[in-house]
């Protein structure tokens, strides 16, 4: 399907959601909604342990080209907890146990995330396992969730290669990385630098292996300076950052986030009465991830322009388009969203370079676009149509009339949601975006805060290309998305930890809508 300057916006429309504003549809929908939050716990959480790679309570490194790092052997045998705060408030803890093994070591990590949402307990486990050699060099590796999602990844050592499957809900995809000892795992293994010790300006770089995505991302870490007796480190990955206190011992008993994550050690006794209280009074999950507004908007999904004043949050995190989003004051924080419009384009419809689409194109580990039977249903749908956004209109008529408007507290791979037709904006989302991909329309998730009940709540939505950037929402059954939503992320649901730091932060006022 090629893409031309043919297409006419003039015919899109929205289809708005008002009339599901009152009475029990409202409630359905708002709930629906809400419970979408469960993939934003997810990405946070991976991100929150990708950033605080030391939670085992030890520090590794990558010492440049000396790729094995020796335990100190004071430290060698570890049983840690450690508990985990949210903004404050007790929300999970990780078990730690490392020593050796019939065939070298063994470190296994348990961690558990409790909350409430809705008035019921829901639970995120992760039980982690990596065999080393005798070296401590990675041999092999098994890391499961289990709770809101079931999902198991494995890996094991070939040469220096890194093998790894990832399965999710039935579906497997398995990838190979080059250069195995240069490989960390988010649970993994935490290496003592062998030397004189840590002194302020050391800086380490290592490769860290995200599960969510079975990507390997780069990271830093950089020793700070001192507070009191400890070391003070920062660790950089993907955009963000955490803080982490080390003693005089090598161990990290204090990490923390600008979200508002932190981890510190405890005593097995005081994580288990914490777990226990946490049954009947579990943090509730919605009000820590949602931002009050106090002006009230009627019909959001049939809002156009929306004018707002950010405060708390960096402008320069939020992306900018040259139609839909757009900054009029960033010094004071003035946004505007609007409703997309082809007049209000500079260069409407120009053809794009064929090779800066071809990420939108190539399908992910959740976006499994290349599926036989995702294709088949792509053509199924769009038929002889040729023109990219009418064959757009139609795959978005067809996710909304299809897919039952039900929380799916799992992972939202594509296949899985084909199979099961049912979820939230999550899988409304995964799923158009592979359907569109596999009709060669160029697709990408688009990621932030939509209004509902007075307040603005986590959501997923797809955009298509068609010569420039439209936003759709098959969840309300939209070919143009409302203005009622603020745009914080666009890729896949790995990078939304980002949304995360931003509700934790962000306070928005309504200035101006219509």
């Amino acid at each position: 399907m090629s893409i031309s300057a043919k297409q006419d916006l003039s015919k899109f429309f929205i289809v708005t959601y008002d009339n599901c504003q009152k009475g029990t549809a409202a409630t359905a929908i708002s709930r629906l909604m809400k419970s979408a939050v469960h993939i934003l716990i997810i990405a946070t959480w991976i991100g929150a342990m990708l950033l605080l790679l030391k939670q085992e309570g030890m520090i590794f490194v990558n010492s440049g080209p000396e790729q094995t790092i020796l335990f100190n052997a004071n430290n060698a045998d570890i049983d840690s907890w450690r508990s985990i705060y949210m903004n404050g408030r007790w929300i999970g803890y990780i078990h730690t146990r490392h020593g050796p093994s019939d065939a070298g070591f063994v470190l296994q990590s348990t961690s558990l995330l409790r909350f409430s949402m809705f008035n019921r307990i829901h639970e995120l486990g992760i039980e982690s396992t990596q065999r080393m050699d005798d070296d401590h060099n990675l041999e092999k590796f098994e890391i499961h969730f289990s709770g809101t999602i079931d999902a198991t990844i494995t890996g094991h050592r070939d040469g220096n290669r890194l093998v790894t499957t990832a399965t999710y809900g039935g579906t497997a995809v398995r990838k190979t990385f080059d250069g195995a000892d240069e490989v960390l795992l988010d649970q993994g293994l935490l290496r003592v630098y062998r030397g004189t010790g840590l002194s302020p300006g050391d800086t380490f770089r290592f490769r860290v292996l995200n599960p969510l995505t079975l990507d390997v991302d780069d990271a830093t870490m950089t020793v700070t300076g001192r507070e009191n007796d400890h070391l003070v480190m920062e660790t950089r990955f993907a955009g963000l950052s955490s803080r982490s206190l080390v003693d005089g011992r090598g161990m990290v008993i204090r990490e923390e986030t600008p979200g508002g994550w932190i981890i510190t050690t405890e005593s097995e006794t005081d994580v288990t009465r914490r777990l226990e209280a946490s049954r009947i009074a579990a943090v509730d999950i919605l009000g820590q991830t949602s931002v009050p507004v106090s002006t009230r908007l009627t019909s959001p999904r049939s809002v156009h322009s929306l004018t707002l004043r950010i405060t708390g949050y960096d402008p320069a995190l939020i992306p900018e388009t040259h139609t839909r989003q757009r900054f009029l004051d960033k010094e004071e924080g003035i946004l505007r969203i609007k409703v997309e419009d082809e007049a209000d384009s500079p260069e409407p419809f120009l053809e794009a370079d064929p090779q800066s689409l071809a990420p939108f194109l190539a399908p992910s580990l959740w976006i499994d676009s290349d599926d036989p039977a995702i294709r088949q249903q792509a053509l199924h749908i769009v038929g002889d149509e040729s023109d990219p956004l009418r064959a757009a209109r139609l795959i978005g008529d067809w996710v909304y009339r299809t897919l039952e408007k039900t929380p799916t507290p799992d992972i939202p791979v594509a296949t899985k949601v084909l199979k099961e037709q049912r979820g939230d904006c999550n899988e409304h989302t995964s799923l158009f975006i592979a359907l569109a991909r596999a009709a060669g329309i160029p697709a990408d998730m688009s990621a932030g805060l939509v209004y509902l009940d007075d307040a603005f709540y986590y959501h997923a939505w797809p955009r298509v290309f068609a010569g420039t950037w439209i936003h759709m929402d098959p969840t309300f059954g939209q070919d143009i998305a409302d203005a009622a939503r603020i745009e914080l992320v666009t890729g896949d649901f790995a990078s939304q930890a980002q949304i995360a730091l931003a509700i934790w932060r962000i306070g928005i006022e309504i200035i101006d809508y219509r």
